[in-house]
């Protein structure tokens, strides 16, 4: 008969789940096996995914209401502009 020896090496506590780690890796791979224009197109999509998500945030104003006394105010900064209408009323 022949010896052999197995080596048991118990496995080293992680901050992560093996799952994580394997996740995070296969997502790195991915982001770095894209060429520079893929990846631009997409950080755009999800920079309009995030804006559509936060449209209610961004834009709190009903769009079909009107003013009449608020009509054609100036941006911030000029005289007689109003609150709150950054980039004026029109």
């Amino acid at each position: 008969m022949s010896d052999t020896t197995i080596d048991y090496k118990p496995a080293e506590a992680s901050s992560t789940p093996n799952g994580l780690n394997r996740l995070a890796g296969r997502v790195s791979g991915l982001w770095l096996g894209l060429d520079w224009p893929m990846r631009l197109v997409l950080v755009l999509g999800v920079m309009l995914l995030v804006a559509a998500l936060a449209a209610p945030l961004i834009a709190p104003y009903e769009p079909n209401a009107q003013s009449l006394l608020a009509r054609l105010k100036p941006p911030i900064g000029f005289a007689g502009a109003r609150e709150g209408h950054v980039f004026g009323t029109d």
